[in-house]
């Protein structure tokens, strides 16, 4: 989270499923914030609107469940939207779909919740195994 601080607008996003939870809660800990599960944030308030996103998150460090961002309804983009919360501080979200080549993406071409983004100022955190304590968890991939 320094690296983040030192750079507005910078976004981190770790990758990987089930492993990227466990890098998030581990990261969550360290870094002493809450995790805030967006799609269950979300759906508590109405009306949904990009707007009503920002002003929402506003507050939230580390985001995971974010699903959401991708409904079609919503006309969202999430990246977008991500580096719009980076802007005010240090981001980091746990991306539900794949990121490869510095594009990321969600859900499968035809479906109507695809989704897929070129990544710039951005780090890639990939869970890696660890034996002890003062290993490293993952392996960073910086983004220009």
């Amino acid at each position: 989270m320094n690296e983040l601080a030192t750079r507005p607008g910078r976004l981190a996003l770790v990758v990987d499923g089930e492993k990227g939870d466990g890098l998030v809660a581990r990261l969550a800990a360290l870094a002493d914030e809450a995790v805030t599960l967006v799609g269950a944030m979300i759906v508590q308030h109405r009306p949904i609107t990009g707007e009503s996103f920002e002003r929402r998150l506003s507050d939230a460090s580390i985001l995971v469940d974010i699903e959401i961002l991708f409904e079609p309804k919503l006309e969202l983009d999430p990246i977008q939207l991500l580096r719009n919360l980076a802007r005010r501080k240090p981001r980091l979200a746990l991306w539900p779909g794949q990121i490869v080549g510095g594009l990321a993406s969600y859900s499968e071409l035809g479906r109507g919740d695809w989704y897929e983004s070129r990544l710039e100022n951005a780090i890639v955190l990939r869970p890696t195994a660890s034996q002890f304590p003062d290993e490293v968890p993952y392996t960073a991939e910086r983004i220009p």
